[in-house]
C-alpha cells in the first residue's frame, strides 16, 4: 500500500443500550405489505374476484355440457324415429293385410304383424314389437335385430288397424326417450299408411 492510500474503514452507528446486544423482534403493523407489494385487504379482494370468476366459468361449462347433451339426445331420437317409421311404412305399403290373429293392436306396447310376400312371391311375415326398451323386427319369425339404438328407449308403441270396405291402413303412435335427469328428452311420432296391396 502506498503512502497516499489510506486503509478502508467504515464506522457503524452504536447499538442502542436498550437492545442488550439483541436485535428487536419485528412488529407487523396494520396495513403492512408483503414483499411483492400486496396488502392483506388487496389479497382478499383478488381472491374473491378469482373465486367469483371460477364459479361463473364452471357454471358456463356445465350449461354448455347440458345443452350439448340435449342436442345429442334429440338427434338420436329423431334419427331412430325416422328409421322406425320408414321401415314400418315401407313394409305396410308392400303388404296384403295386417295379421289380426297374431297382432296385438290398440295397446302399449303393440305387436304389429304384416302378411306380405318376398321378391320371389313367397309368403312372408314381418313383425314389429317392443323388447326391453328397443323396437325390434322379425321376418318369418326370425329376429332381424333392433331398429332403435342402445342410447334411446321406446316408451310407447301403439299400432291401430283402420279398415274400410275397399282398403286397409295402419296408424302408428311412437314415443322415444333419450337421456337422464334434466337432459332427458321424449318425442312423439305419428304415421298413417295405406296397405297398397289390400285394394
Amino acid at each position: 500500500m502506498s503512502a497516499s492510500q489510506k486503509p478502508f474503514s467504515k464506522t457503524f452507528p452504536p447499538i442502542p443500550s436498550e437492545w442488550n446486544g439483541h436485535a428487536p423482534t419485528p412488529v407487523l403493523k396494520k396495513g403492512f405489505c408483503f414483499a411483492f407489494g400486496f396488502s392483506i385487504v388487496e389479497l382478499l379482494v383478488y381472491l374473491a374476484v378469482f373465486a367469483t370468476a371460477l364459479v361463473m366459468i364452471v357454471g358456463t361449462a356445465l350449461g354448455l355440457s347440458r345443452a350439448y347433451g340435449g342436442v345429442a339426445n334429440l338427434s338420436r331420437i329423431e334419427r331412430d324415429g325416422a328409421v322406425v317409421l320408414e321401415r314400418i311404412t315401407r313394409e305396410a305399403r308392400g303388404s296384403e293385410r295386417v295379421d289380426i290373429g297374431t297382432s296385438i293392436l290398440g295397446v302399449n306396447p303393440s305387436q304389429l304383424v304384416f302378411n306380405t310376400t318376398d321378391e320371389a312371391g313367397a309368403a312372408r311375415t314381418v313383425e314389429f314389437f317392443v323388447s326391453g326398451s328397443a323396437l325390434r323386427i322379425k321376418e318369418n319369425s326370425t329376429d332381424s335385430g333392433a331398429l332403435t339404438g342402445s342410447k334411446v328407449a321406446v316408451s310407447s308403441f301403439v299400432a291401430r288397424r283402420i279398415a274400410t270396405g275397399k282398403s286397409e291402413a295402419v296408424k302408428i303412435e311412437l314415443s322415444i326417450q333419450s337421456g337422464v335427469g334434466s337432459a332427458s328428452i321424449t318425442k312423439k311420432f305419428y304415421a298413417t299408411t295405406i296397405l297398397r296391396n289390400s285394394y
